[in-house]
C-alpha cells in the first residue's frame, strides 16, 4: 500500500486468510478475498490510499485507489414514529466505535426543517436517544428526510417512510371456542384506529405456532376474505371467525398475523389456552 505522502506499506502474508506467503496460487477465472490483513490505519483515515497487488511472474502490477474512513464514523440507526403522538418521534444516532473523537449532535432536522430535543455529546461507541418535538401529522404515508448535525461540522441522513394506519388486533381467552357441533375456531377483532388517514381492507390471516405458519381459508371465514376481503373504514372494528383447530397447540406460543390489500400487517402474540375435558 502507498500513502499520499508516497511512503508504502507491505501487507504480511503469513497472517493473511488465506496465507500467500510465499505465494498464494490463484487459478484462472477465480478470485480469492484475503482477509485478516494487518494494518493499524487508525491515524490514517480519510485518507487516500493506494493498494497495489503483485505477482510472482512479474507481471504488470494492478492497483485500486480508495480513501479510509473518517475520524468520526456516525449514523442513525432508528427512527419511531408512532401514530398515536404524530406530535414528536424518536431517534436512535450512533457514534460507531471506531470513531476517534466524541460528537455533540446540535440539529436534527425533518425534510430541511429543525426539531426541538435536547442536545448531547455522544463518545466513541455510544447511542443515544433523542426525543425530536415535531407535528408530522400531514406528512404520514410519506417518504421523508431525516438529518442529524454534528457541532463539527459532520452530518448524516435517513429515508425513512412514515406510517399512515394503525391495526390493532384483540384475542382473548373466550376467542379460543367450539361451534355446537365442536369444530374449533378463533375469533379476531381488527381494529383501523381513528389515528389511521385511511381505509384498508383485510385480505389475509396467519396463525404461526411450534415452527408451524397457517394461512387462515379466507373462503371459511366468517365474513369471508376471498375473493374481496374486509374493509375497514378509519375508526371501525370487524370480528373475524377463523376455523383452525388450536386444541392440537393447548398452551402453546401463537402469533396471529392480518395482512391487508395496501401492504399493511399487524401482529400479536399470545399464548393459547389449555384444552379443558
Amino acid at each position: 500500500m502507498t500513502y499520499s505522502n508516497g511512503t508504502t506499506y507491505s501487507i504480511n502474508g503469513n497472517y493473511t486468510n488465506p496465507p500467500f506467503a510465499p505465494y498464494y496460487r490463484l487459478e484462472p477465472n477465480n478470485s480469492v478475498i484475503f482477509n485478516n490483513c494487518v494494518w493499524n490505519w487508525r491515524y490514517y483515515r480519510n485518507q487516500t490510499i493506494k493498494v497495489t497487488v503483485y505477482v510472482r511472474q512479474e507481471f504488470t502490477p494492478i492497483s485500486e485507489t480508495k480513501i479510509t474512513p473518517p475520524p468520526v464514523v456516525f449514523r442513525i440507526t432508528e427512527l419511531d414514529f408512532n401514530l398515536t403522538d404524530t406530535n414528536h418521534f424518536v431517534a436512535k444516532i450512533l457514534n460507531t466505535p471506531s470513531s476517534l473523537n466524541s460528537i455533540n449532535i446540535t440539529k436534527i432536522k425533518f425534510n430541511g426543517v429543525d426539531t426541538s430535543f435536547d442536545s448531547r455529546i455522544l463518545t466513541s461507541g455510544t447511542e443515544g436517544v433523542f426525543y425530536c418535538i415535531f407535528d408530522w401529522r400531514n406528512f404520514r404515508g410519506q417518504t421523508v428526510n431525516i438529518t442529524a448535525y454534528t457541532k463539527e461540522g459532520l452530518t448524516f441522513s435517513k429515508f425513512v417512510t412514515l406510517p399512515s394506519v394503525d391495526l390493532n388486533l384483540s384475542v382473548g381467552v373466550s376467542d379460543f371456542a367450539k361451534t355446537s357441533e365442536g369444530i374449533p375456531y378463533v375469533n379476531i377483532t381488527i381494529f383501523n384506529t381513528v389515528f389511521s388517514n385511511q381505509t384498508v381492507k383485510v385480505v389475509d390471516i396467519t396463525f404461526s405456532v411450534e415452527n408451524l405458519k397457517v394461512h387462515i381459508n379466507g373462503e371459511l371465514t366468517n365474513p369471508v376474505l376471498v375473493p374481496n376481503g374486509c374493509v375497514l373504514t378509519v375508526g371501525s372494528n370487524i370480528t373475524i371467525t377463523c376455523p383452525w383447530n388450536w386444541t392440537l397447540h393447548s398452551n402453546k406460543e401463537l402469533t396471529i398475523t392480518v395482512n391487508t390489500a395496501e401492504g399493511f400487517s399487524t401482529s400479536e402474540t399470545l399464548q393459547i389456552p389449555e384444552v379443558t375435558p
